[in-house]
């Protein structure tokens, strides 16, 4: 029915129309999975305070709340890259690699613009 609004705080969503509803987010992961869709459009954004963001999709309230209990449980955004541990760059390191017997070091958030001291040398 027009004017009904179901959701919480986060998002949140009302028909405007036969067939048409609005979706409002404060949250940028859901503002970003709207904008991917190809259905969808900006109509409103906030100007004072905080984020917030209205879309127009033409799809009927049910699909809306099937939308956000689907994505309220899912924690990738829609064409996200996954992320994957770099392949070793020489045929000795792959194989290696595929016997177990190389380690690949990731590089630590506080290892980021840190020089190393001499004293930190392992021998």
């Amino acid at each position: 029915m027009i004017g009904d609004t179901l959701g919480n705080p986060v998002i949140s969503a009302w028909q405007v129309a036969p067939g048409v509803c609005w979706i409002q987010t404060s949250s940028p992961y859901f503002a970003l999975r709207l904008k991917k869709r190809s259905d969808s459009r900006l109509v409103a954004t906030g100007v004072s305070g905080g984020y917030l963001r209205t879309y127009e999709v033409p799809r009927p309230l049910r699909w809306a709340r099937r939308f956000m209990a689907d994505h309220q449980t899912k924690l990738t955004a829609a064409n996200e890259r996954f992320s994957v541990q770099e392949r070793p760059t020489s045929r000795r390191k792959m194989k290696l690699a595929q016997r177990g017997g190389l380690e690949i070091r990731t590089r630590q958030l506080g290892d980021v613009g840190k020089k190393p001291n001499i004293g930190d040398r392992q021998f």
